[in-house]
């Protein structure tokens, strides 16, 4: 082959491979989390402090001495748990889409607990009455996107990928500085924006949290705890409520950072169709000289 064919294969390799190529963000939504808390008819059910170092899909037992464990998406690096801190960051999650289709990175930890709907004493059931939180730090978040607190029915379907159908989050939007409650539906695709609250000018720190208060119905309700140099500026509810239960008979506790990847600029579309036409010419030419070869 030619310096010139060498030249020409590896520009067109190079274009296809950069048009396949999800660009990586320039900044992520990233932020540190002091615990991850459940509570369940009145009384513990589950506390993360993030003391014991082993990061996500590692988790402490529940309250009863049962091993616990997180299903993740992406990862939590080693050393991303250390002494009570949870460092999370949309740039060690996995690709992924919202209810709406757009892409995304999102790192994410469900708490596995019971998902059979017939079992109405174990997990977390719609005549329970439960409350799942987080304390979260403001002051270090940053990047698009946001963090949250969910409740989920994500599971593994009968091929074995964990998917969801649907979740009600509290989330941290450091960018616009509030926080929201928000539902998405993956069967309805739709995302509803349903209520928000300006984070208080100088706060350090917040506690989400998403309150099924009431067993036998499918509301949640979200708050939100600001704290200023450790003292408490008082809790804060956020208008409406979001329904869960809407396609399965069970939720799980889950917390998650996220962020909507842009869209590929019509230039990279140009650069892939460039790339294929140039590999496409350089196969097409070398066919025509092996033909040639086989004639003499």
């Amino acid at each position: 082959m030619t310096g010139r064919s060498v030249a020409r294969t590896l520009l067109a390799t190079t274009l296809v491979a950069a048009s396949f190529t999800v660009a990586a963000p320039a900044s992520a939504i990233t932020t540190t989390l002091y615990d991850f808390i459940v509570t369940k008819n009145g009384a513990p059910f589950f506390l993360d402090s993030f003391v014991d170092g082993l990061a996500p899909p590692s988790a402490p037992d529940f309250a009863n001495a049962t091993a616990a464990s997180y299903r993740v998406g992406g990862t939590f690096p080693a050393g991303s748990e250390s002494a009570g801190q949870l460092t999370v960051s949309s740039l060690n999650g996995l690709v992924t889409t919202n209810a709406l289709g757009e892409r995304g990175l999102a790192q994410r930890a469900t708490l596995i607990t019971n998902n059979d709907p017939t079992n109405t004493v174990n997990g977390l059931k719609p005549n329970h009455i439960f409350t799942v939180s987080a304390l979260v730090d403001v002051a270090s978040a940053t990047g698009p996107g946001s963090f949250g607190v969910r409740l989920s029915d994500r599971q593994a379907n009968p091929l074995g990928v964990w998917s969801v159908s649907s979740f009600a989050a509290v989330e941290l939007v450091p960018s616009t500085q509030v926080v929201r409650l928000r539902v998405q539906d993956f069967i309805d695709s739709r995302i509803d924006n349903l209520s928000s609250i300006a984070v208080p000018a100088g706060v350090d720190q917040v506690r989400l949290a998403l309150s099924h208060p009431t067993g036998g119905n499918a509301q949640v309700f979200a708050t939100a705890e600001f704290f200023d140099d450790g003292e408490s500026l008082g809790v804060f509810n956020l208008p409406g409520s979001a329904s869960i239960f809407t396609h399965f008979g069970f939720t799980r506790a889950e917390f998650a950072a996220g962020e909507t990847l842009p869209i590929p600029e019509p230039e990279t579309y140009a650069m892939m169709l460039v790339g294929l036409g140039l590999i496409g010419w350089q196969l097409r030419r070398k066919a025509r000289s092996a033909r040639a070869r086989s004639l003499v």
